[in-house]
């Protein structure tokens, strides 16, 4: 290789070294003689073209402002006098910004870095923007290439001399951009005569914190729901992917969210992308970013990772868990590589254990603790409550009192001695008092000793010392497995390095570098924002199929790349640097393990006595929680026996007198006369009393009457209701004559019975008008109340998908009968807990689901099997069913999911109504079950619409005749390989 021979102006011979790097613009070469410096020297017009610009920047000295950019220091010449270009600070030890944004990349570039890294090259990346600024230039072309990152995170911006500058009147611009950092009112717009300002730089400011933040994602990529969607588009139509005005575009399953930023930082964005164009500058950024490094913290299942504290989930964990990748490397140390083995402790674990097992369990708890009893006085607050309880009653007897002598004075005048009575009897039949109030809190208060007592118990029994005893046989068996641990993890460290090398071979091959046909700058934008960086990256043809814009063709070629390059790899078996620090690394971490372990088993049996010691010593003294819940269970005992204890006369003779009153209100009027004695012939009816509104029925052929009900069934009735009108008879037996019907929603107690001979239950009725007679309760009757119905919906509807009706709105009710699509049935009305109560042909009442009611207008039935489910015609106008040409279920496939309810991971099924005109093509589809989510359900009807063809039915005529049909699509979400 010639270098070039090249002077300062003042005539001194540079001495050049090795070539750093080669450009468009021309090569940059170190100098021999100062390791800080280098040198660029321009190739074609570039030098005639920069010359006055370069003297201008050294004349203002922009070098001695900042040493955040290379700014030229020096001009140079050739031999013969002409500029040729400049000396400027060399840029060592730094990599381009994508080898840290981009997560493949950062693994071989930044194997250190963490997020905090990411956030501190961001903030430094605002100071370099703001000390360019503060020189009076503007970068204009802000691009990665253009942005040199250190180990330290200390940022450099290069190609300086593409900065605009201005002179007095003269101005020297920035001719070039790269359109996935142009500003949109840039975009496609010339740069050779735009005068850039500093608001420009601000946008390409915060793209590069976006990709910082938001691991290499592009804020202007994303799931684009009407095709593909190119990053300089987007940029020009405002398509800000993640922010909250609706763009049609969503970003990349699995990427981070504003929800996991502080909102101020979402904010920010939000201002920087969006059409007001008040874009934050490079001093606002570093207050943000300052803020969220504050609020920083880690992420407890994985070690690695740190999110802002006030985000609702680890985003890196999402990601990872979402794109199968990782996001971050562990720490490469360095560690000894005589890590001591198990065999070689002096420590004998079985003289250990048995010490451990010696240690006697301090045995059960006993039921009850000991507590210090007390007899308190009642209470200031009960002494008030009893004179008001007083008081009350009085009066209460007085009401009754008068209510008497109005009665014996004037047995007609119900309407004054009746209320007054009524009045009476509340007061004396009320609560003493507030004792209810002391009641409840009594109540309460057992409550929380239920729970404080076995809260002790588990204290002072056997739990924690058990627990403990359990921890240690873990730790005992994994100190007898450290060996295997360390032989197994060394193992499985050999097998894994050929792919370790494989994988660290591609991660040094970038897409953006490479050239692949039909694979251009905007594609491979896209390809960064959905995580694909690197060769090491291009996995599966599916995952690449997931990106916007990315088919089979374009897969294919990004997977022909990787193979090439896999075809380059040479596998070294020899063991190198890298090797001999990982193996240790392992060593080192099972010593670790080992030293922790052993103090835990030798520290096990001080450990089991103190807690065999605190728990016998928990049970010698009285719980202070459970002392005080014991003495204030003592005093509320106290105040309610003061409050209550002395009421039982007055109630006593209230029940008395409202007896008597009772009575004398049934008979009308109260009138002494002899008692009638029944003698021993006289005959009793048997027609029973009937309920207003049905007619007594002639029952003298049964015998002598009604079952006789026991006080044991009585004991065991339970309230039931009529789900329907039922009839009631004389006997357990459909053979035996109706007495009378009970109306449907109609109340009654009884038990339940199954006579010899009978198939089915009876209720025998212990209370009522009813009493001792028998009501089937095989679908008439229910244990639990009729529930209060929404009427507001009723009429006549069809069921629209097999069902099975239920006896009760519950889902644990029992099935009453299985439903066939197109059954007939009238809505009642809905339940409180969301189900259709309906009447079936015959009168019987069960309950569906309402999503399985139809209109009957619109529900359609195949006539040739009745089923719901296959092809379907309207009734009266075709006797064929349409014919699909192809399975409808076969006209979706995965390739059909809604990107957005992709990334949103909803599932779900579909079942629609699909009308056929004569030609067989779709007239029309109706949602008959919707899955729940309004981007499946119109994707279901815009695709069977485009997609479903028919030989369509025909007539009596064999005429082509409008039908329909109907189709259940399942949207799953596709498995990731």
């Amino acid at each position: 290789m010639n270098k070039p021979v090249l002077f300062r102006f003042d005539g001194t011979q540079l001495a050049l070294g090795d070539r750093l790097g080669r450009g468009g613009e021309g090569e940059v070469y170190a100098l021999a003689n100062d390791n800080a410096r280098a040198v660029k020297v321009y190739s074609g017009n570039g030098a005639r073209e920069r010359h006055e610009k370069i003297l201008a920047m050294v004349a203002a000295r922009l070098s001695e402002l900042t040493t955040l950019a290379a700014f030229p220091i020096d001009p140079v010449r050739k031999r013969n006098g002409e500029f040729a270009g400049f000396i400027m600070r060399k840029v060592s030890g730094h990599k381009a910004l994508f080898e840290l944004y981009s997560p493949g990349a950062r693994k071989s570039s930044f194997p250190q870095a963490n997020y905090p890294f990411l956030v501190r090259t961001a903030s430094n990346f605002s100071k370099a923007i703001g000390a360019v600024h503060a020189s009076g230039c503007v970068i204009g072309d802000i691009n990665p290439s253009g942005i040199f990152i250190a180990d330290d995170a200390k940022v450099t911006l290069i190609d300086a001399d593409s900065f605009q500058l201005s002179q007095g009147a003269k101005r020297f611009l920035c001719k070039v951009g790269v359109p996935d950092y142009t500003p949109p009112e840039l975009q496609s717009m010339s740069l050779d005569g735009t005068v850039r300002t500093t608001n420009h730089d601000n946008f390409g400011l915060a793209i590069v914190v976006f990709q910082l933040l938001f691991m290499g994602r592009h804020p202007f990529s994303g799931s684009y729901s009407k095709g593909e969607m190119p990053i300089e588009k987007a940029i020009r139509e405002f398509r800000f992917a993640y922010g909250k005005r609706p763009v049609g575009m969503v970003p990349p399953p699995g990427a981070p969210l504003f929800k996991h930023f502080p909102p101020a930082l979402g904010g920010a964005f939000e201002a920087a992308f969006g059409p007001a164009a008040s874009r934050p500058s490079a001093k606002d950024w570093i207050g943000l970013l300052d803020q969220l490094t504050r609020g920083l913290k880690g992420c407890r299942d994985n070690s690695l990772h740190h999110y802002w504290q006030g985000s609702p989930e680890c985003p890196w964990c999402r990601m990872e868990r979402t794109q199968g990748i990782m996001l971050f490397l562990p720490p490469f140390k360095a560690a000894s590589p005589s890590a001591p083995s198990p065999s070689s402790i002096s420590f004998n674990l079985e003289a250990v254990w048995r010490a451990i097992e010696a240690i006697a369990p301090p045995g059960a708890c006993p039921p009850t603790p000991r507590l210090h009893d007390i007899s308190p006085e009642p209470s200031a607050e009960a002494r008030r409550l009893r004179a008001e309880a007083w008081k009350q009653k009085g009066l209460g007897a007085g009401a009754v009192a008068l209510a008497g002598a109005i009665l014996l004075a004037s047995p007609g005048l119900w309407i004054f001695y009746i209320p007054a009575g009524w009045f009476g009897l509340a007061r004396l039949f009320g609560c003493a008092g507030d004792v209810g109030g002391l009641k409840g809190q009594r109540s309460n208060l057992d409550r929380q000793w239920t729970r404080a007592l076995g809260d002790w118990q588990n204290r002072c029994g056997n739990e924690p010392f058990s627990k403990l005893k359990a921890d240690l046989y873990k730790d005992k068996q994994a100190y007898q497995g450290l060996s295997a641990e360390l032989n197994q993890r060394l193992q499985s460290y050999q097998q894994n390095r050929r792919t370790t090398q494989l994988e660290a071979f591609l991660n040094g091959f970038y897409i953006r570098r490479a050239q692949i046909p039909g694979i251009g700058p905007a594609k491979t934008s896209t390809l960064a924002s959905y995580g694909f960086a690197t060769a090491a990256d291009i996995t599966t043809p599916h995952r690449i199929e997931q990106v916007p814009g990315f088919g089979p063709s374009n897969a294919y070629k990004l997977i022909a790349w990787r193979r090439r390059l896999e075809a380059q790899f040479a596998y070294n078996p020899n063991p190198n640097q890298a090797d001999q620090v990982q193996l240790n690394n392992i060593k080192s971490d099972i010593s670790r393990k080992e030293v922790s372990l052993r103090q835990k088993l030798a520290d096990g049996q001080a450990a089991l006595t103190r807690a065999a010691q605190q728990a016998l010593s928990l049970r010698q003294a009285p719980d202070a929680q459970l002392q005080k819940l014991h003495e204030h269970k003592l005093q509320l005992d106290a105040d309610i026996k003061h409050v209550h204890g002395s009421f039982s006369a007055p109630i006593g003779w209230g029940a008395a007198i409202f007896a008597i009153i009772a009575v004398l209100v049934a008979i009308g009027s109260w009138t002494p006369t002899a008692p009638v004695v029944q003698t021993s012939n006289t005959s009793t009816s048997l027609t029973p009393p009937v309920p207003n509104g049905f007619a007594p029925v002639d029952a003298s052929d049964e015998g002598t009457g009604p079952d006789q009900v026991t006080p044991e069934e009585e004991s065991a009735a339970s309230s039931h209701y009529a789900v329907r009108e039922t009839n009631v008879r004389f006997r357990a037996s459909t053979s035996t004559p109706i007495i009378g019907k009970l109306p449907r929603g109609a109340q009654v107690m009884g038990v339940e019975v199954t006579p010899e001979g009978e198939t089915k239950k009876w209720l025998k009725i212990t209370s009522g008008p009813y009493k001792g007679y028998y009501a089937s309760a095989e679908w008439n009757l229910s244990l639990n109340e009729r529930p209060s119905l929404d009427t507001s919906a009723t009429g006549q509807r069809v069921i629209n998908e097999s069902i099975s009706a239920l006896r009760e709105p519950d889902p644990e009710a029992e099935t009453v009968k299985e439903l066939v699509a197109g059954t007939p049935v009238t809505l009642i009305g809905l339940t409180p807990d969301g189900y259709a109560e309906v009447s079936l042909k015959g009168g019987t009442i069960v309950y569906v689901p309402p999503s399985f009611l139809g209109d009957p207008a619109s529900t359609y039935e195949n006539p040739s099997t009745g089923v719901d489910g296959g092809p379907g015609v309207p009734l009266g106008q075709a006797v064929t069913a349409p014919v699909p040409h192809q399975a409808l279920a076969s006209l979706i496939t995965a390739d059909d999911y809604p990107a957005s309810a992709l990334y949103a991971r909803q599932e779900g099924k579909v079942r629609v109504s699909i009308d056929v005109d004569e030609r067989g093509g779709v007239s029309d589809c109706t949602m008959i079950v919707s899955s729940g989510f309004p981007l499946l359900d119109n994707a279901t009807c815009r695709l069977m619409r485009a997609r479903a063809k028919f030989a369509p039915a025909q007539d009596a005529s064999g005429n082509p005749a409008p039908s329909a049909t109907t189709v259940t699509i399942y949207w799953t979400l596709p498995r990731l390989d």
